[in-house]
């Protein structure tokens, strides 16, 4: 994953330590000649998607299921390290996408058990950040009528579409097929994929 505005990069991998179970890493990157990594997190978590929020702030962490069964986001403070929220999103289906928007006030992932994407609101009216944005509030809950989902992101509000839109896959190309309004609960289908770039 990359910020918008390029100025850090983050990586993640999982390996087996002494035979137990996998240990998930996630690096901080900061490019240059010779980039420096740091580790921002090490769990027993093994990450499965990553995405920053404006100027690479916080960083948002899907997961796979755990040994307890328990797929979770997790929100990172990338400055300190510091985690600021996790939410158990799935106790029976693995975590495949995330999204912030644009703007830093939402996060989007999906719960393929129940069908939904889920959109959490990060920030409040003035833009701070909220205390507990994943767990502190109920999420606004979007049916993909979709076994599985493989992506999901933000298309910027245009002047004719204030409303964020929401596009997602369901297929294993990762091609944006349809998408779903903020304000509007009904599904869209697109008549084409949406373009390289569009989300």
């Amino acid at each position: 994953a990359r910020s918008v505005d390029g100025a850090v990069w983050a990586s993640c991998d999982h390996y087996s330590v002494n035979g137990q179970a996998d240990a998930g890493h996630v690096f901080l990157w900061t490019p240059g000649p010779q980039p420096v990594a740091r580790v921002l997190r090490h769990t027993t978590r093994k990450p499965s998607a990553l995405s920053f929020g404006p100027g690479g702030r916080v960083l948002a962490v899907g997961n796979f299921l755990d040994a307890r069964n328990q797929a979770v986001v997790e929100l990172w403070e990338t400055a300190t390290g510091r985690l600021i929220d996790q939410v158990l999103v799935s106790s029976s289906e693995q975590i495949n996408a995330v999204a912030i928007s644009p703007d830093g006030q939402f996060l989007a992932t999906h719960d393929d058990a129940a069908q939904e994407i889920r959109v959490m609101r990060l920030t409040g009216p003035g833009g701070a950040l909220l205390g507990q944005p994943l767990s502190g509030q109920p999420p606004i809950r979007l049916r993909s009528r979709a076994a599985r989902v493989t992506k999901v992101a933000f298309k910027r509000p245009q002047p004719d579409q204030p409303v964020y839109r929401i596009g997602f896959s369901t297929s294993p190309d990762r091609q944006i097929r349809a998408e779903f309004h903020l304000s509007e609960p009904d599904l869209i289908r697109l008549a084409e994929p949406a373009p390289e770039g569009a989300y």
